[in-house]
Parts: C-alpha cells; sequence; structure tokens
C-alpha cells in the first residue's frame, strides 16, 4: 500500500488538541474512560487516556455512511509542563515508559494504569535502563511512573497483563521464558523499588509448557534458553482473571511463511488461583481450540498476507476480556514474526485477525457467537489494496479488546477506515466503539454505528501495526449484594444470609442461582424487587464445599418475564468453622469518640461446650468486662451475648479488632478467633451518665449494657464510682430512666 500524502497542518493541530464537543479529559480514570497504548510514533506518547465516557451525551459523531468520520475525543498523557507531579519524568511517552502494549487497571478508587515493555512494534527500545520485563505503575491521582518490577527478560519483551481483584495480583506472560509471572500490585501509596521477580514455580510463576500441558495428556515443551523468544507452543499471550481461574492464550502459528501448523491450532488454557493469587496444582484445562478459516457463517476467510491463497490457520489471541456478565472475548493480533515490524519500515500486516466472543464456563464448556459478530475495521476497496479482494471484511484487530457496562466491545484495530483509492479520505487507526449485540447486520458499512477514534490524532497518514490493547473502567454492577452472614451448620453444610440493590434498570422477579451446591437454586422475590430498591433478606444452604475456602457463582436476575436483566459472578468467602463464630453484629455508639457498645451471636464450632467467652482487647484498647460467664452453649449451639464496652481510640470507620476466647466450662479447654467491628460515628452527647449507649435515652439498652458489666470493676457502667458495677449503679439507672 502507498498512504503516503501531504500533512495538514490545521488538521493535525486540532486533532493533537483533543478537544471535542468541549470535553477535556484528565486523571483519574472515570467510568466508561479508556486507556489505550500504541506505538510512539508522531507523538512520542505511548499510552493515552481517552475520554470515552457517554459518546452520545458528548455529541460524539458517528462512523456514519461512507466515507468515515474521527471522532476527536479529548485524550491526555500527563504532558509536561502541568502535570500534577510537574515532572517530565511522569509523562506518558516512549523516553519514559518504552514501547509498550499490554494495559490493565486494577480496583483502587481510583484506579491506577499498568502497562508492560513490548516488542510487538519492534525492537524499538525499552524504558529508562530496560531489558524487556519491566512492568510498569501509572499512579491513578498523579499519574507518577513507577517502575513496579522487572521479569526475567533479554530484549524479547512481554505479552499481557491482567489484574485479579480477589489476591490484588498482577499476572504478566513473558515471551522470553514462556511463564506467567504473579506480581503484587500497588494500589496505593508511593513508588518502591523495583521487585526483581525471580520465578518459584507455582506460587509467582507457571510454565504451561512443563506443568500445564501434561495435565491435558501433552508432552513437556520445555524452555530452550539460547533461543531468545520461547518456542511456540509454550509461548503464552493474554491473560485474564475470572470467576478464581486464570485464561491465558498459547501462540502456535501465525501468519508468517509457514508459519501455519497442520497439527496444531492456537489455544486458550486456564489455571486455578488461590484466593492469595498462588496457582492451583493439576487444575489445568485446556479450554478450546482457536477456529481456523474458512470462518463460518458467511464471514469469509482467514488469509495468508504474503501470498493470494486460502490458507487454514488463525493468528494468535494477544488479549483475552470477560464482560460483566461473564462473556469472554478474545483479540487477535497479525504477526508476521516474533519481532512486530511496523510499516512501512518491513512487511508486518494488519489484516488477518478478529475479535470473538464467547459464552460459557470452565472446565471447556464454551460456545463461540456467530465469528462475524464483531468486525473491526473498513478497506477500501474491501480486500487488501492489491485488486486481489482477498482481505475478509473487518478482521483489522491489533489485539486489544474490552467492554462497558452496556455491553459496548471497545476494540484496538488497524484501518478502522482506510482507503486505498482516494488519498482524501481518512486513515482512522486506533479505537472503536462497537454497539451491544454487534455489528455483522449492520450494512452496506458495518463501522457506521460506530464511534472511531484515531490513536494520535492524524488522519493524513496511516498508523498500520502501530495500535496496541484497551483497558475501560467499568464500574457495573447489575446488582450490590450485600451478606449479612455466613454461618457453619451441623453436617458440613453453611447458611449464607444476604440482601441485593436491584440496579438492573428493571424490575426483578425471580433470583437463580445455578451452582449446585445451593439450595434453593430459584427464588421468586415476593414482592418483586424495583429498580433502585433492595430486597428482602434471603437465605440460602451451601453444602459441598470446604470450609475456608471461596465459592464464586452465577447470580441472575430475571424480570416479570423471566427474562434475565442482570448476571453477575460475585464470590464470597466461607468461614473455617473452626473454633467458634460471630454473628449478627450490633454496634452502638457512645458520645465518647472511639467507645462503642458491641452485641453478638456466639456459636459454638469446638468439641466442648462453651462456658466462658474472654475478650482480649488489641494494644491501647480496652474492653469491658474481659470476661463473659456463657452457656453452656454446646457444639454447634448460640447465644446472644453482650453488649461490651469496647474503648478502641480509633476514628469513625477504622477497623478494629480483639481476640476473643472459646473456653470450657472448667477452663481447661480453649480456642481463640479474631474478630473485627468497624468503630461508628459518635453519638450526640446526653449530658446524663446513665445514658450508656448515647441515644438520648435511659431504657432497656442503658440496662441490658449495666447488666453485662454486672461485677466488673469500673468502667462506664459503674455510675456510683465506687469500682464495682453493682446495686449502687442499678438504683441511679433505675431513677433516670426515660
Amino acid at each position: 500500500m502507498n498512504f503516503k500524502r501531504p500533512l495538514a497542518a490545521a488538521v493535525a493541530v486540532l486533532a493533537q488538541a483533543g478537544i471535542a464537543f468541549g470535553q477535556t479529559a484528565s486523571l483519574p480514570v472515570d467510568p466508561g474512560e479508556s486507556v489505550i497504548t500504541h506505538y510512539s510514533g508522531n507523538t512520542g506518547f505511548v499510552v493515552t487516556l481517552v475520554n470515552t465516557s457517554d459518546p452520545a451525551g458528548q455529541g460524539a459523531p458517528l462512523a456514519g455512511p461512507f466515507p468515515s468520520t474521527n471522532w476527536l475525543a479529548a485524550k491526555y498523557r500527563n504532558e509536561f509542563p502541568g502535570n500534577p507531579t510537574n515532572s517530565a519524568a511522569d509523562v506518558w511517552n516512549v523516553a519514559n515508559l518504552g514501547e509498550v502494549f499490554g494495559v490493565v487497571l486494577d480496583d483502587a478508587a481510583p484506579p491506577n494504569i499498568y502497562v508492560t515493555a513490548s516488542t510487538v512494534y519492534g525492537n524499538l527500545g525499552f524504558g529508562p535502563g530496560g531489558i524487556g520485563g519491566e512492568v510498569y505503575r501509572i499512579d491513578g491521582v498523579s499519574g507518577e511512573i513507577c517502575k513496579l518490577a522487572v521479569l526475567p527478560n533479554s530484549g524479547q519483551g512481554l505479552g499481557n497483563i491482567a489484574f485479579d481483584s480477589v489476591s490484588k495480583m498482577l499476572y504478566v506472560t513473558d515471551f522470553e521464558d514462556g511463564k506467567i509471572y504473579a506480581v503484587p500490585a500497588l494500589l496505593s501509596g508511593p513508588c518502591a523499588p523495583p521487585i526483581n521477580v525471580v520465578c518459584n514455580p507455582g506460587v509467582n510463576c507457571y510454565d504451561h509448557g512443563v506443568v500445564g500441558r501434561p495435565q491435558e495428556g501433552l508432552n513437556v515443551i520445555a524452555d530452550i534458553a539460547s533461543q531468545g523468544f520461547t518456542q511456540l507452543g509454550r509461548r503464552v499471550w493474554g491473560v485474564a482473571a475470572h470467576e478464581g481461574r486464570l485464561y491465558y492464550s498459547v501462540w502456535w502459528e501465525d501468519a508468517r511463511p509457514g508459519g501455519q501448523s497442520v497439527t496444531e491450532a492456537n489455544e486458550i488454557w486456564s489455571v486455578g488461583l488461590t484466593g492469595a493469587g498462588t496457582f492451583v496444582p493439576n487444575s489445568t484445562v485446556r479450554e478450546f481450540l482457536m477456529p481456523q478459516g474458512p470462518v463460518p457463517a458467511g464471514a469469509g476467510f482467514l488469509l495468508h498476507p504474503a501470498d493470494s491463497q486460502v490458507i487454514s490457520y488463525s493468528n494468535p489471541v494477544a488479549d483475552i476480556h470477560f464482560s460483566q456478565s461473564g462473556h469472554m472475548f478474545l483479540a487477535e493480533r497479525t504477526r508476521l514474526a516474533d519481532v512486530g515490524t511496523l510499516i512501512p519500515g518491513g512487511a508486518n500486516d494488519a489484516h488477518s485477525s478478529r475479535v470473538v466472543e464467547l459464552t460459557g464456563s470452565s472446565p471447556a464448556a464454551w460456545t463461540f457467537a456467530p465469528l462475524n459478530k464483531w468486525k473491526v475495521g473498513w478497506l477500501d476497496p474491501m480486500g487488501d489494496c492489491d485488486g486481489a479482494s482477498l482481505v475478509p471484511e473487518g478482521t483489522n484487530s491489533s489485539g486489544g479488546v474490552a467492554t462497558d457496562c452496556e455491553d459496548n466491545v471497545f476494540a484496538m484495530g488497524d484501518a478502522l477506515f482506510a482507503s486505498c483509492v482516494n488519498p482524501n479520505l481518512p486513515y482512522i487507526y486506533g479505537l472503536a466503539i462497537i454497539p451491544a449485540g454487534g455489528n455483522s447486520a449492520t450494512v452496506p458499512l458495518w463501522s457506521s454505528l460506530s464511534y472511531l477514534i484515531d490513536s494520535d490524532g492524524f488522519t493524513v497518514f496511516h498508523a498500520k501495526t502501530g495500535q496496541g490493547d484497551v483497558a475501560v473502567r467499568s464500574d457495573c454492577k447489575c446488582a450490590d449484594i450485600a451478606t449479612s452472614s455466613i454461618e457453619c451448620k451441623p453436617g458440613g453444610q453453611f447458611t449464607w444470609t444476604f440482601t441485593f440493590t436491584n440496579n438492573s434498570g428493571t424490575t426483578a422477579s425471580v433470583l437463580i442461582l445455578p451452582d449446585p451446591s445451593m439450595s434453593p437454586n430459584v427464588i421468586p422475590l415476593n414482592p418483586p424487587v424495583a429498580d433502585g430498591s433492595t430486597s428482602a433478606p434471603i437465605t440460602v444452604t451451601i453444602t459441598g464445599q470446604q470450609p475456608g475456602s471461596q465459592l464464586c457463582f452465577d447470580f441472575i436476575l430475571g424480570d416479570v418475564k423471566g427474562n434475565e436483566c442482570c448476571h453477575l459472578n460475585p464470590c464470597i468467602d466461607l468461614p473455617d468453622c473452626d473454633c467458634g463464630q460471630v454473628s449478627h453484629l450490633s454496634v452502638v455508639a457512645t458520645s465518647t469518640p472511639g467507645t462503642f457498645q458491641f452485641s453478638f451471636t456466639f456459636t459454638n464450632f469446638a468439641t466442648w461446650n462453651t462456658g466462658h467467652l474472654v475478650f482480649i482487647p488489641a494494644i491501647g484498647s480496652s474492653i469491658n468486662p474481659g470476661i463473659l460467664n456463657v452457656g453452656p452453649i454446646a457444639p454447634f449451639g448460640s447465644q446472644a451475648v453482650g453488649p461490651v464496652t469496647i474503648v478502641s481510640g480509633l476514628a469513625p470507620g477504622s477497623q478494629y479488632c480483639f481476640t476473643l476466647g472459646n473456653h470450657s466450662a472448667d477452663w481447661l479447654q480453649c480456642c481463640f478467633i479474631e474478630v473485627c467491628v468497624t468503630v461508628p460515628n459518635q453519638s450526640p452527647a446526653t449530658g446524663n451518665p446513665a445514658d450508656l449507649n448515647g441515644d438520648g435515652i435511659v431504657n432497656a439498652m442503658d440496662l441490658s449494657i449495666l447488666l453485662g458489666a454486672w461485677g466488673g470493676r469500673g468502667g462506664a457502667a459503674d455510675l456510683d464510682h465506687n469500682g464495682v458495677v453493682g446495686a449502687g449503679d442499678l438504683a441511679i439507672l433505675l431513677g433516670a430512666w426515660g
């Protein structure tokens, strides 16, 4: 292709300003906004925050009929001068980060940005002192750049990066040794010296070729260190954490001459994760093979770009993403070599890679949506611009995909719009926002209802193979689940009591919990829960799960006609069922800051009858009384306990933790658990010392507090200040009743 033509300076200046319809972009990353990676190219920037929130509300133009329109969405790159740290070292450019591809956001409020060193655009250099294994963190408030970690690498670069909201771990694929590394995310705080990661197998690293393949009966493929890039078949790229598993792609074949395998196909695998982020032994599953061309459903063929033949193959999956409803999205990237080569500097290509969608679950129970559902890019005339019409429609993915709360798909791509015959039309390379439901039915120009954003704003010439990955901040839960209690029951069962707030936009009439360990599975909601309303408490029984484990499951709300209106994949932590458990917590503030009354229900899980509960306060605090005589409480029996008075010395909203001892009546047997509560806000002072809970009235609650402290020494209930809570204090309280 020959896309050369003069640069229209005025257009470029306007585009680089990144100002559209009065909108701006800046940190933090707000819900609905995107962060993209790309080749440094014309601007020197490699990471860009794009204000993609509510395009219609911003007045953004749709791509529209031929020729397509570029949306000049507002962009931010932490430019200097004027950035929050007032430092040129924190500009998101190639000088500070090198070339980067993988990008992910964590779940801090606001989220931080993480990017990875890359050679997908070519051997173009890494960040300061870089070797190719760098993981960078960009602070979500200040934009400050930290070198978070350095993985083993000698110039091949990294693949992609994922964040697990459970363990707060980052997972990074490494092109040099074919391993996946776990790196703790830095959710808050200043930069620290980078972690020089050393593989601890099964703990902070996972070797697919050696550990994963044999679990599916396949031969070991060990790394050959002298090769540089690890071998195909053990080379991992895309990665995503979902429902307690880490999904990853395996690169077997690509578009290079002779690079199509007759015995293998590109693959998607998964391995289990513990709550701490380590890899679960013997949990690896080969989920599915990527379909090779010809592509069904009328989508045409995947083609070898170096000749004019139809060849069955696929390009490697560079990105894996799960939508809010648990659908898997995959983005391929066309490769003609291990290292990328930018046009016009070489023979790399960009027109044989798809974005595809699947539904299902592990292990290996996935179904592909029609492979032409999500079309990325448009070439005019349709074809490879050589007159042969060889390139299939909409297969211009560059390897980045994400979704938002409305299930719109964000895909990075080449030739989102480009003409091979008319040099006066725009060349749009960057981010496409494709409407929910796909665009295969939008004819004759399937991108007409999408928003197209050129990554660097220069639409007077192409940026072929210079597009990277995308992450979207999607704080989108169609329901908020609030757990009241999770209790251990005899026979290895649990009961989970919860409420949910319906944010789905419609009234929910039924709750479906398909997990076979839960009962009931279908719960009619009577009365139905309107949008914005909270349900009555719901209790389900859980069987067949291990104490101390994490249970992830499908949570589905249906409307009055039974149509799905909300689909979540929450996880709950099951208790250890050891020693004892506190539930039905009651925290009542007093007029003294940091001091409150605490009551609860205690359930005995020990083998003896509980006769005494001992409260061991944290250092610098006190709990009065320190011992409560109870029961006897038989194993799995329960009793209401308290209140006790806790003087925490902590600010409201802080977590206060103490140790609770479960002792037999004869004091010969005991065990201990940790209990944590949130310090409440201070209650208004009443001026009446008999108002022990500070609620403005002396009543049964205050009497209960006094009786709970009976015989104790001192404390708020010692109203006559004689050093012991007794009859004199009771008389004072009754005299102040009301």
